[in-house]
C-alpha cells in the first residue's frame, strides 16, 4: 500500500485509519498543525524530510491525527496559506542538497472536509546526504528524526559509489475459486546504483500462519514480528544467495530463475489473518561494500478474496 502512496486518495486514507497502518521507520502521521509558517515549524518539516531521504526513503503524511503511532482520524490542510508550491518551496529552500524525485500528492477531502487537503510526501532514499537548515544530519530512528553520527554520514555519501539493490515483488495468480486462491509472487532484484553486484544475500521474512511453499529452500529460522496493525504473528526466515553472475547497474536478476518464488494459499481463516494482522513480506540485502537496504510489502497488496 506505500508504494502506492503517489496515487492515494481519501479512500487510501481512511483505509490506514481503519487497518490501522502504524506508524514505521518509512511512515510518519503530522496533524495539519505542523504546516506552519513560522521558522520552527518550517525547519521541523525540512527536516523530517531530509531525515526519510537519509535514510530508507517513506511517506509522510500530512493532515492525519495519530495517537501512540496509530491514526486516529484525518486533519485536514487548509490549501489556501498552505499550498503544494508553499510546501515544495518550504522543503526546496531548506533541505540542501535538493531532492531528486520527492513528490507531493494534495490529496483532496470530501464531505464536510470539502476543500481541505491531506498532502502526501513521498521520500525517495537518496544517494547523497542532505543537510537541514541547523547544518545537521538526520535520520530514522524509532518513529523520530534523529540526528547522524559521522560515519553514517559518510557511508550515506557513499551510497553513489555502491550498488543499490532494489527488492521488486510481482503477484501471480495461479488459481482461483469461490474458496480458496492460489498466488506465487516472483522477486526481482533491481541495481538502481552505478556500481555492479557481484555477491548479493537476500534475507527475508514471510507469515508463517500463510504456509508458504518455496521449492528448494527451507525456512532457517522464525521469528516474532508485527504487522501493521500491531498484531504480533509469526515470520519465518529464507536466505537467496547470488555469487555466480554480476548485477550491472540499470540491470535486474528475477530469482525464479534461481528457483526463488514463493508460492501460498488464501482461503477465509488465512484471509481474516490478513485484514486483522495486515503482515508483511520483510527483507534486507547485501551486496558487496553497499550499506544493506531493506524494505518490507504489505501482504494484501497482493490478495484479492
Amino acid at each position: 500500500m506505500i508504494e502506492r502512496s503517489r496515487e492515494w486518495t481519501e479512500a487510501d486514507l481512511l483505509q490506514l485509519i481503519q487497518i490501522p497502518v502504524l506508524e514505521s521507520i518509512e511512515l510518519d502521521y503530522k496533524r495539519a498543525a505542523a504546516l506552519a509558517s513560522q521558522d520552527g515549524p518550517r525547519r521541523e518539516i525540512a527536516k523530517d524530510v531530509s531525515a526519510f531521504a537519509n535514510s530508507a526513503g517513506g511517506v509522510i503524511v500530512y493532515g492525519m491525527a495519530e495517537d501512540g503511532q496509530r491514526p486516529t482520524q484525518i486533519d485536514p490542510v487548509n490549501p489556501q496559506p498552505f499550498n503544494k508550491e508553499w510546501l515544495e518551496n518550504v522543503i526546496t529552500g531548506n533541505v540542501q542538497p535538493r531532492i531528486d524525485g520527492l513528490h507531493i500528492n494534495p490529496v483532496q477531502l470530501t464531505g464536510a472536509n470539502a476543500g481541505r487537503v491531506v498532502y502526501v510526501v513521498t521520500v525517495p532514499q537518496s544517494l547523497t546526504a542532505h543537510q537541514a537548515p541547523d547544518n545537521k544530519y538526520y535520520k530514522r530512528f524509532n518513529f523520530q528524526s534523529v540526528p547522524m553520527e559521522h560515519y553514517e554520514v559518510q557511508d550515506t555519501m557513499n551510497r553513489a559509489k555502491t550498488p543499490i539493490i532494489d527488492v521488486l515483488i510481482n503477484r501471480r495468480v495461479e488459481s482461483e475459486t469461490r474458496d480458496i486462491h492460489r498466488y506465487s509472487l516472483l522477486l526481482t532484484l533491481d541495481n538502481k546504483g552505478t556500481k555492479a553486484a557481484h555477491h548479493i544475500k537476500l534475507v527475508l521474512w514471510f507469515p508463517a500462519n500463510l504456509q508458504p511453499r518455496i521449492q528448494g529452500y527451507a525456512s532457517e529460522t522464525t521469528k516474532r514480528t508485527r504487522g501493521l496493525s500491531g498484531e504480533p504473528y509469526e515470520a519465518r526466515r529464507y536466505t537467496v544467495r547470488l555469487s555466480d553472475q554480476v548485477l550491472f547497474p540499470l540491470d535486474a536478476i528475477g530469482l525464479e530463475n534461481a528457483g526463488f518464488s514463493i508460492y501460498f494459499e488464501v482461503d477465509q481463516a488465512r484471509f481474516e489473518f490478513l485484514m486483522q494482522h495486515a503482515p508483511t513480506i520483510e527483507w534486507i540485502v547485501f551486496a558487496d561494500d553497499m550499506v544493506p537496504r531493506s524494505g518490507f510489502r504489505q501482504l494484501q497488496d497482493f490478495v484479492t478474496f
